[in-house]
């Protein structure tokens, strides 16, 4: 009687099969998203770094271990500001996450500290109205767990060349003129010589200068001024109607005195290295007015003051360098009279101002 075996290649050939198989669904199961999160957690454990926890929130910004890992990140954060804003993520993201008790405590004692902070503060020289509104601020933005002020800047523009004056101004200016250099010959255009181009370079003054002054009445960073011209770019709209908001509203006109009932321009000259006059131009002054605003609350705190450069400027390239600093000068003169309008010390230091 004839018997019929397998053959050993052919068991052989089976248990490849079946180790191929195994591998390829571990190597399958290995880059299943379910594993690679954890594989990534586990990472964030090891490094034990914000940047770790940063890579891992891009990666699985709703991932299972992303409670966690945000909630590690806030431990890590040394700044105060960068803290605050990750708690603030965190109430955004896990209102009821398992952490939420903790992150609140933090909130709360940041908060504290800077209430405290400000409370302490000598408001001898600060305006009421600035005090009043700055303290309704911080209870708005506490309760709505915010740390971010919007500031919108809205300009126009009133210049007059000088020969829109009256003529007998014009000639009564003529005997303040060097040497034989007449002012009507020699008087360079306001309006074709003055941009706008740079609009965007003098609301950044503005900005600044609160944040400067923010930063000095608190812990650097934990009131966020927020450029409202970028934010409407990458934000949220209904973000923008809870915050707290500063209004700048600015009018760049020619410099001019009111003598009787007569309308006297500034001249200004423009001299080369050795003082020598070159040219004669009519200067620039801004009337600005700053208005804070809470939403839902009619407690609000308005400034308004003057611009106007009173001493030469040096290092000017050209004419339309010297409009701009001019003008930026006059920006950061109002930033420093409403910084200290608010009891603080100046928003620029004189090298700050003169980089402007």
């Amino acid at each position: 009687m004839e018997n019929v075996s397998k053959a050993p290649n052919a068991k052989k050939a089976k248990l490849v099969i079946i180790v191929v198989v195994i591998a390829i669904l571990a190597i399958v199961a290995y880059n299943l998203p379910y594993f690679k999160e954890g594989r990534a957690y586990d990472k964030v454990c090891e490094e034990n770094t914000v940047s770790a926890c940063s890579d891992f929130l891009n990666e699985y910004p709703d991932g299972r271990h992303a409670d966690d890992v945000m909630f590690l990140k806030i431990g890590l954060q040394e700044e105060t500001k960068y803290k605050l804003k990750d708690i603030i993520e965190y109430f955004g993201k896990f209102p009821d996450g398992k952490h939420i008790h903790h992150v609140e405590a933090l909130y709360d004692n940041i908060w504290d500290a800077e209430i405290a902070r400000y409370d302490k503060r000598d408001k001898a020289n600060e305006s009421s109205e600035a005090v009043r509104f700055m303290e309704e601020m911080l209870r708005y933005m506490r309760e709505k767990r915010l740390n971010s002020v919007l500031v919108n800047v809205n300009s126009d523009t009133r210049l007059k060349d000088y020969e829109e004056y009256d003529a007998d101004v014009r000639e009564v200016l003529e005997l303040f003129a060097d040497g034989n250099l007449s002012i009507a010959q020699n008087m360079v255009s306001l309006k074709k010589n003055f941009t706008s181009s740079d609009v965007s370079a003098l609301s950044d003054i503005l900005v600044e200068g609160a944040e400067k002054a923010f930063d000095k009445m608190f812990t650097p960073g934990f009131i966020d001024v927020v450029n409202g011209e970028t934010f409407h770019l990458f934000n949220d709209e209904s973000n923008e109607e809870a915050m707290p908001k500063l209004t700048f509203d600015y009018v760049i006109s020619s410099q001019e005195d009111k003598i009787g009932d007569a309308t006297v321009p500034h001249i200004w000259s423009y001299t080369d290295g050795s003082g020598n006059v070159l040219n004669y131009l009519v200067g620039i002054t801004v009337d600005f007015a700053a208005h804070f605003s809470i939403p839902s609350s009619n407690v609000t705190y308005d400034y308004a003051g003057k611009g106007e450069p009173e001493k030469n400027l040096s290092d000017v390239e050209d004419i339309k360098d010297g409009y701009r600093k001019m003008t930026a000068t006059c920006f950061v003169q109002f930033s420093n009279q409403m910084s200290q309008n608010m009891g603080l010390a100046e928003a620029y230091t004189a090298g700050e101002a003169e980089e402007e």
